[in-house]
C-alpha cells in the first residue's frame, strides 16, 4: 500500500523570491547605519563620542517603542483592499525613503551651529527613519507564517531573507570601497562627506526599486469582512458550541504567560547584540586599533558578508541534518573563537584579521538564521499574533543594542591623536572582541540550558508512542508469528511499557517509527499512526 502524502504544497519559489526582496531597503540602510553612522558622526560631522552614542540610542529607543506599537497595530489592522502586513510595510518604506538621505548628509543650515543644534537636526530624521525601519521589519517578519505552507518553508524564507541581507551588505561595502578609493587621502576625515552622501542616495534608489517589486509580486491574503449570511450562521452555530475560532487566537496576554516566549526572546536578543556590536565597531577597530587605511572600512566588512552569503546557502541542509539547536551552538562557538582571535591580533600581524573576520562572517549567518527560525517556530500556527511576537523580539534587540553602544561610547577614552592613544587601542580591542563574544556565549548557554534537546525530545516521544506503534498500522503486512509473539509478551508483561519485537521485524518498525517521529517534530500530519496529530504535537511541545 502506498503512503498518502497529505502535507500542504510548498510555497512557490517565485513567492519566496518576491518576499526576500521586500527587506532589501531595510538591509541596505541597516548596513550603513550600524557600520558607518558612528564613524560618520564623529569623524566627519564632528560630534563627540558621547553625543554620537546618544543619537544612536535615541534612534534605537524610537525603534523599540515603535516596534511595540506597530506589532500591536499590525495584527489588528483590517484593510479590505490590501494585506495588513503589506500596508504597514509600505508605510515604513515611505518613512525610510524620506529620512535616510538626511542622516548621511551634512546639515546645510547648521554648519556653524552648536553641537546641540546639530543633535536636534539629526535626531528628528533618526526618529522618523527608525519608525519606518521598525514598521518595515516587523511587517516583513510577520509575513513569514502567513505565506509559509510548510515548516521547511520557514527555514527557506529565513535563509533567503538572511541571504539578501548579506548580499545587500556586499553591495554597500563594495560601493563604499569604490567611492573611498576615488577620494584623496588615507584617513577618514570631513573631506569624505560627499562620498557618504552619494552612498545614501544610491542606497535609497536601489531600495525603492526592490520595494516596488515586493509589493507587486508578493501575495498576501486580504481581509474579507464577514457577510450577513456568515454572521447569521455563526450566531446559529454558537448556541450549540462552546468553542469559537476567536477563542483559538493566542493573545498578547497568552504570550506573556508562555515561558518559551521569554526564552526565545533572550536567545534572539543575545544573537542580535553579538552581531550588531561587532558590525558597529568593526570599522573603528580597524582604524583605531590596527591603523588600517580608509579603504579597510569597506573591504573587511565585505569579507564578513561574503562568508555569510556562502554559509547561508547551506543553512537549510545543515538544520535539516542536525537541527536548530546544534546548528546555533556551532555558530555561537565560531563567534567566540573569532572574537578571541580579534583580541590577540597585534598591529604587526594585522593581516591575520582576514581569517578572523571570515570566521565571524560564518558564525553571523548561522546564528541569525537559526534565531529567526526559532522565533518562527515559537509562533507556529498563531499567525494572527505573529507581529506582536516579532515586535517584542525586535524591542529587546533595539533597546539593548542602543544601551550597550551608548555605554561603550561614554566609556571610550579620547585623545587628540589616535596614533598616540594606547588606551584607545585596548578599548577598541575589548569592544570588538569581548562584547560580541560574551553575548554569543550567553546565547550558547541559553540554547543549551533553556531549550530541550531535540534529540532527547525525539527519543522521549519515541518511548511514549511505542505502545501505539506496535500494531499493524506500523507494518503494512505483519507476519502472524510477530502478532503471536507480541500478544504473548503483552499478556505476560501487561505493566511493561516496552513492547517485545521479534528480531526480523524490529528494524522495519524502528525505521518506520523514526520517520514518523521526525514528522511529529516538524508538526506534520501523517496517516501512519492511529494517534491523533494533536496528541503527537502536544507530546513534542511538552517535552
Amino acid at each position: 500500500m502506498e503512503k498518502m502524502d497529505i502535507r500542504p504544497a510548498s510555497t512557490p519559489k517565485s513567492q519566496k523570491v518576491f518576499y526576500g526582496v521586500g527587506h532589501i531597503l531595510n538591509d541596505l540602510c541597516a548596513n550603513c547605519w550600524f557600520s558607518y553612522v558612528l564613524l560618520y558622526w564623529t569623524k566627519i560631522v564632528g560630534l563627540s563620542e558621547t553625543d554620537a552614542g546618544l543619537l544612536l540610542l535615541i534612534g534605537q529607543v524610537a525603534d523599540a517603542v515603535s516596534t511595540i506599537f506597530i506589532g500591536y497595530a499590525c495584527d489588528r489592522t483590517k484593510f479590505r483592499w490590501y494585506g495588513k502586513r503589506k500596508l504597514w510595510h509600505l508605510i515604513g518604506c515611505a518613512c525610510v525613503l524620506v529620512s535616510f538621505p538626511f542622516i548621511f548628509n551634512v546639515c546645510l543650515s547648521c554648519e556653524d551651529a552648536s553641537e546641540t543644534s546639530k543633535m536636534f537636526y539629526y535626531a528628528a530624521f533618526v526618529i522618523l527613519f527608525q519608525f519606518g525601519w521598525a514598521s518595515t521589519e516587523n511587517s516583513h517578519l510577520a509575513l513569514i507564517p502567513e505565506i509559509a505552507k510548510r515548516t521547511s518553508d520557514i527555514v527557506q524564507l529565513n535563509a533567503i531573507r538572511s541571504g539578501f541581507f548579506f548580499i545587500c551588505g556586499i553591495f554597500v561595502y563594495g560601493l563604499t570601497w569604490i567611492l573611498l578609493g576615488g577620494a584623496e587621502g588615507v584617513e577618514v576625515d570631513p573631506s569624505l562627506a560627499p562620498q557618504f552622501k552619494y552612498l545614501s542616495l544610491v542606497v535609497v534608489a536601489v531600495g525603492f526599486f526592490f520595494v516596488t517589486i515586493f509589493h507587486f509580486g508578493t501575495k498576501e491574503e486580504k481581509y474579507c469582512p464577514p457577510s450577513s449570511h456568515d454572521l447569521e450562521s455563526a450566531d446559529t452555530n454558537s448556541e450549540g458550541s462552546t468553542t469559537t475560532n476567536k477563542d483559538k487566537i493566542k493573545t498578547w496576554k497568552d504570550w506573556l504567560r508562555d515561558s518559551r516566549f521569554y526564552k526565545t526572546g533572550l536567545l534572539y536578543m543575545c544573537t542580535r547584540l553579538s552581531i550588531n556590536i561587532f558590525q558597529s565597531f568593526l570599522v573603528l577597530y580597524l582604524t583605531d586599533a590596527l591603523h588600517f587605511q580608509k579603504e579597510a572600512i569597506a573591504y573587511f566588512p565585505l569579507i564578513v558578508l561574503i562568508c555569510g552569503v556562502v554559509t547561508s546557502s547551506f543553512m537549510q541542509k545543515i538544520t535539516k541534518q542536525i537541527g536548530y539547536q546544534l546548528t546555533y551552538v556551532i555558530g555561537a562557538s565560531l563567534m567566540v573563537a573569532g572574537s578571541v582571535w580579534l583580541f590577540v591580533v597585534t598591529k604587526e600581524a594585522r593581516q591575520s584579521v582576514y581569517g578572523a573576520v571570515s570566521v565571524v562572517g560564518i558564525s553571523i549567518s548561522i546564528m541569525l538564521v537559526t534565531a529567526l527560525a526559532k522565533t518562527a517556530e515559537l509562533i507556529g500556527k498563531n499567525k494572527e499574533s505573529g507581529a506582536f511576537v516579532y515586535s517584542c523580539m525586535s524591542f529587546l534587540d533595539k533597546l539593548s543594542t542602543g544601551l550597550v553602544i551608548f555605554a561603550i561610547q561614554v566609556l571610550k577614552p579620547t585623545a587628540e591623536n589616535r596614533y598616540q592613544c594606547s588606551d584607545c587601542e585596548w578599548f577598541s580591542k575589548i569592544t570588538q572582541s569581548v562584547v560580541p563574544g560574551g553575548f554569543a556565549m550567553i546565547g550558547f548557554l541559553a540554547m543549551v540550558l533553556l531549550f530541550p534537546s531535540e534529540y532527547t525530545c525525539l527519543r522521549k516521544i519515541s518511548n511514549d508512542l511505542k505502545p501505539s506503534v506496535s500494531r499493524s498500522n506500523i507494518i503494512s503486512n505483519p507476519s502472524n508469528e510477530y502478532e503471536k509473539q507480541s500478544q504473548e509478551y503483552q499478556t505476560k508483561n501487561p505493566s511493561d511499557m516496552d513492547i517485545y519485537y521479534s528480531t526480523e521485524t524490529e528494524d522495519r518498525i524502528n525505521n518506520h517509527f523514526d520517520e514518523t517521529v521526525k514528522n511529529v517534530s516538524l508538526g506534520m500530519q501523517q496517516t501512519s499512526l492511529d494517534i491523533p496529530p494533536t496528541e503527537k504535537n502536544q507530546k513534542f511541545d511538552n517535552c
